[in-house]
């Protein structure tokens, strides 16, 4: 036996090195370094899964029902492989919508509704806080195991369990719930889970290999004892029969929707997800970190049942077969991961608790009071307190629950109860009917169900409830029987009750959803997460505009609420620039509603996407006409077709040849008019009146194709770096058709005829009166030039509604850009430089194919003080053109780039991006950085003229060398270093 003392040293050793190994992580993702962005990292987080349930139970489980327990493991191994389909598109649902909670996910789908919000917590309380409450029962009852005696000290409450809530309330704190927005990644506690699951698969596999050769002499003992009989007690072993099927399968869905729609997997899995790529690593790694977990069981359980003395407890053997032996240091080390099991799922279940009570049980109370306003600003404490809460309320339910049977049934009921969020989940993510209330009617029945069916048999069985409703059913109805739900009788409890949870769950969700279908504000979310196509950015509504001061009061009047003065206007200023609104007076109804978007979005990280829509109702809304605007444009968005930067340069400039015609045309009949006696004063004064509005027409073409010139110019600099031409290419196929409208109805114009008109009168001029009055032909004249007149007027109206329209996509792709350009951040703002981190940024914006392989070759090079954006353009503008060079070379020629960071020399640094594409002719090398010059058959000869001019304002170089076309070209960029010391000090 060890002393009490020695084994809370160890302990708290122990969680001094996570401390430690936390902040130290922390402190090296400051300086852009450590493990903070490692797949490694990441699939042994979703480790946490592992709690003592599986480091302690699992030999338990054995005992009792055999090869049960492998089920709980096989169901995360298979859900693995659907990551691709469901793990991915959460990580980019949460990326989109600033996703914070699992009850954040799922009210965000279903209209961002509270009541959906609320109803998903209140459902976790019940399923998570018994199983926290175990794992604390756990870390005292081997503790009290391992020093040999009761450590009870009031009401049956073991001390060393207010010891570990205390360290577990401070670290949760300390690493998790430090700052408002629980959408920060927090690298510390990833890396720091991720040392505790390897630390309980260290020490579950020494005490397994320790009881193996102790017991049995090996793994050839083991094998023999297996050959000469089994003990009797052991049943898996036996046939499985149907109940012990249904089991099996049921186990199995359970444990593979746990995986997934835990609060603890959700936040390690999605929230706290760094990369999507990362999912392809922990498809094979978490599922072997689960098999090697388990490897040992069998073995540790017939070793406990033939070694142990008769009455211990079989969950128990892994502690007590090296106690048994004289070892107790392996007990120690056997202990110290059981206590990591313990701890690492309780932090992280706490923090995302703490922050759904927080934001979907708190602020929805505090909103409802006005008295209560003033709390907005303390949220962040209130989190520290729902932190300690919870994990004060499971150290209650541990003393609570004692040696009751509730205590070997929490795990199951805890996968159960989180069994019902699946449905709506699932059906969110793929089904596009799916509504508000049809999720509200499914999670309510499926958990009402859940506490009849499974909890309500648990208590009766615990004596806490009198057990005639099992026998004879509530009011003596015998079909209403909890374990028998209307005669299904011969199915395992557990089986029945998740039986009848989902049929309900399910049917009433998919009934409630047809009967009471989304509103158009739900099904265009219901459109965000069912096909994932995200706008990207959104039309101008029309000509009326609002005050940008008066709006932006409104805002910071609203983020004070929740945020200090200072934080409160930075959040406003980043929101304005991505909305495109800073320094501008007046603002149109779009740019107002991405306003809105982009504060709503910076608030949901905050209090949550349902709390943040809510919050955002309080602000004044536009008309009805503009709405109905907004949605229209939204829709047409979603229809547009792409179209290349040639095929805009090319006809931007038909367009251009054909307005500078239109424009001498206008000059000229103006001038014919003018002279003209004053008998056509009237129609002169409707044709100048014409002639006006036109030129202020052809104004807005001239400033709108500049406008789209500007923006082909910028789309083919930031090609290499977003895809935003998919997104500029969706609105300019409405913008040309509205252009090809234009000149048609231009070209068709009757304008032609009132130089017939004016010709006639010219030729008359010497007897207008006579031939006005007395000539047939201009008897007709004064009709016809009123009817002509009238024919302008309204085809001038049409024609300036589609050059509106015009006017308003090229607004919409101005807007575009600037948003895209965001990735870049602020040019000429000079800030400490990671080089190869830039190239890895660069290589992954790039997407390179399957077929392409890149190679990198980094020597270690100084932090640089540099100006990240200009850094970022030329690398992705150089692997962009290397990617086009190797596309295209002859079959056979291996298609591979090659891009290597060194030292030049003391003062400088390089990069050179080499590859093995088709080359650059020799006489193409001395024109090849010129402004306009390319060798692409679609391209625009910006980028390596804007590359060099961004190295030479850096006070670098960028060449570029070939050996001849099929050869491979090789750029290299030189930039100087001396700053790199004092950015490194």
């Amino acid at each position: 036996m060890l002393s009490p003392i020695t084994v809370v040293v160890v302990v708290c050793a122990y969680i001094g090195f996570l401390f430690l190994i936390a902040r130290i992580t922390e402190r090296r993702r400051a300086s852009g370094g450590g493990l903070t962005n490692s797949p490694i990292v990441y699939s042994l987080a979703l480790g946490v899964y592992c709690t003592t349930w599986t480091y302690y139970g699992s030999v338990g489980k054995v005992t009792v029902d055999g090869m049960l327990f492998v089920p709980v493991y096989l169901g995360p191994t298979l859900g693995m492989f659907l990551a691709p389909m469901i793990l991915r598109r959460l990580i980019k649902i949460k990326e989109q919508h600033h996703i914070t909670s699992l009850a954040d996910f799922i009210s965000a789908r279903y209209s961002k509704s509270r009541l959906v919000a609320a109803l998903v917590t209140v459902m976790l309380l019940f399923g998570t806080i018994p199983y926290a409450a175990i794992q604390l029962k756990a870390v005292a009852d081997t503790f009290e195991l391992l020093v040999g005696g009761s450590s009870a000290t009031f009401h049956g409450i073991h001390w060393v369990m207010p010891l570990t809530v205390v360290l577990m309330i401070g670290f949760t704190i300390m690493f998790g719930i430090r700052r408002l927005d629980p959408t920060e990644r927090h690298p510390g506690m990833m890396v720091s889970l991720a040392a505790e699951s390897l630390t309980k698969l260290f020490a579950f596999l020494v005490g397994g290999l320790f009881i193996l050769y102790w017991v049995f002499g090996g793994f050839s003992g083991f094998f023999s004892r297996l050959s000469s009989g089994l003990p009797t007690q052991l049943g898996f072993m036996q046939k499985i029969s149907g109940e012990q099927l249904h089991t099996w399968m049921t186990y199995m869905l359970l444990s593979t929707a746990a995986f997934a729609f835990l609060p603890r997997q959700f936040h390690v899995g999605v929230v706290e997800n760094s990369s999507a790529s990362h999912t392809r690593t922990a498809m094979w790694l978490t599922p072997l970190y689960l098999i090697a977990i388990n490897v040992l069981v069998v073995p540790i359980a017939i070793a406990g049942m033939i070694t142990l003395p008769k009455g211990s407890p079989a969950d128990t053997a892994l502690l007590a077969l090296p106690l048994l032996a004289g070892q107790p240091v392996v007990s120690l080390l056997i202990f110290v991961g059981g206590f990591s099991a313990a701890t690492g799922m309780i932090m992280v279940e706490t923090m995302t608790m703490s922050t759904m009570m927080s934001n979907h049980l708190l602020l929805p109370l505090i909103d409802s009071s006005p008295r209560l306003w003033f709390l907005r600003r303390q949220l962040l404490p209130a989190r520290w307190a729902f932190a300690s809460l919870f994990i004060l309320a499971a150290l209650a339910f541990a003393v609570a629950i004692g040696k009751s049977y509730m205590l070997v049934a929490i795990g199951m009921l805890s996968f159960a109860a989180v069994l019902q969020l699946a449905p709506a989940s699932i059906g969110g993510l793929f089904w596009r009917q799916g509504s508000r209330w049809g999720a509200m009617l499914g999670l309510g029945a499926g958990f009402l169900l859940w506490c009849y069916t499974l909890l309500l048999p648990t208590f009766v069985k615990s004596g806490w409830v009198a057990g005639a409703i099992l026998l004879h059913g509530p009011w003596g109805i015998s079909a209403l029987r909890p374990t028998a739900l209307f005669g299904l009788e011969g199915v395992a409890s557990l089986s029945h009750g998740v039986l009848w949870t989902l049929i309900f769950n399910v049917a009433l969700y998919v009934v409630g959803s047809v009967a009471f279908p989304g509103s158009s504000v739900e099904q265009r979310l219901a459109e965000d997460f069912v096909a994932l196509e995200w706008r990207k950015g959104l039309e101008d509504s029309g000509e009326a505009t609002l005050d940008s001061e008066e709006q932006t009061l409104k805002v910071e009047r609203l983020l004070t609420q929740y945020f200090p003065l200072l934080e409160a206007r930075g959040i406003l200023a980043r929101c304005m620039v991505a909305a495109g609104i800073t320094g501008k007076v007046r603002i149109t109804a779009m740019e107002w509603v991405e306003l809105n978007n982009s504060v709503e979005r910076s608030l949901s990280g905050a209090i949550g996407s349902a709390s943040a829509h809510a919050a955002m109702r309080h602000l004044d809304r536009i008309d009805d006409a503009a709405s109905t605007a907004l949605a229209g444009a939204y829709a047409k968005m979603l229809a547009r077709m792409r179209i290349s930067p040639a095929e805009l340069r090319k006809r931007v400039d038909y367009y251009q040849e054909r307005q500078t015609l239109l424009q001498q045309q206008a000059v000229e009949l103006e001038q014919r008019v003018l002279v003209r006696t004053e008998e056509l004063t009237v129609a002169n004064g409707a044709l100048r009146n014409e002639i006006i509005e036109r030129k202020r027409a052809e104004e807005a073409i001239a400033g709108m194709s500049r406008e789209l010139a500007n923006a082909a110019h910028r789309a083919g600099k930031a090609e290499v770096a977003t895809n935003v031409l998919h997104n500029v290419g969706n609105v300019l196929n409405s913008v040309l058709v509205t252009l090809r409208l234009a000149v048609d109805r231009v070209r068709a114009s009757r304008v032609v005829n009132l130089s017939r008109a004016v010709d006639l009168l010219e030729q008359h001029k010497e007897d207008l009166g006579r031939f006005l009055s007395e000539d047939a032909q201009g008897q007709r004249l004064p009709k016809y030039l009123r009817n002509l007149a009238l024919h302008l007027t309204a085809e001038q109206a049409e024609l300036l509604d589609e050059l509106e329209g015009a006017h308003k996509h090229a607004e919409h792709i101005k807007h575009v850009v600037s948003v895209q350009q965001e990735f870049a951040g602020i040019s000429n703002f000079l800030q400490p430089t990671d080089l190869a981190s830039i190239i890895e940024d660069a290589i992954r914006i790039n997407t390179l194919e399957n077929s392409v392989q890149i190679d990198r070759d980094f020597a270690p090079v100084p932090i640089m003080l540099a100006d990240k954006h200009k850094i970022l353009q030329i690398i992705i503008n150089l692997i962009s053109n290397a990617k086009y060079a190797v596309k295209n070379v002859e079959p056979g020629v291996p298609k591979r780039i090659r891009v290597q960071l060194s030292r030049a020399d003391d003062e400088r640094v390089r990069i050179v991006v080499t590859d093995t594409g088709m080359g650059i002719a020799a006489d193409h090398l001395q024109r090849i950085f010129q402004h306009g010059f390319t060798t692409r058959k679609e391209g625009h000869g910006f980028g390596l003229h804007a590359a060099v001019t961004a190295a030479q304002e850096m006070g670098g170089t960028l060449l570029a060398d070939s050996e001849g076309p099929g050869r491979g070209a090789k750029f290299t960029l030189e930039l100087p270093c001396e700053a790199a010391a004092a950015a490194a000090q």
